[in-house]
């Protein structure tokens, strides 16, 4: 599975008290991973469910995604699989391996 046209993800913001806007939402690694599965030659990863709050909206710091950001994951090798026996579903990138669980929402990032 793969994105043909241009993809724009948006990773929902926080607006709640227990996790305030500032900081990064508790499931962005999901996120970012499922981006990484699927996304094609041009695609867009945005912070916001929309894509836009306006320029006053308190985005995290940089620091706070961990590097994950700038991180170089390289090409992709193919198309995201899914991994019969474990439901995992995962794409081999040139500098890294991606894998997302739909069922636990877990995701892992393993760089090469």
């Amino acid at each position: 599975m793969q994105h043909d046209g241009p993809l724009l993800w948006s990773v929902p913001h926080n607006s709640s008290v227990v996790n305030p806007p500032e900081q990064v939402s508790p499931d962005f690694l999901q996120h970012l991973a499922g981006f990484l599965l699927v996304r094609g030659r041009y695609a867009y990863f945005t912070p916001s469910a929309d894509g836009w709050v306006g320029d006053d909206y308190p985005y995290p710091p940089r620091e706070a995604y961990q590097g994950l950001l700038d991180r170089d994951y390289g090409e992709p090798m193919g198309l995201c699989k899914r991994d019969a026996a474990s439901g995992w579903w995962v794409r081999e990138w040139t500098k890294a391996t991606v894998s997302l669980s739909c069922s636990v929402w877990q995701a892992n990032i393993t760089m090469k």
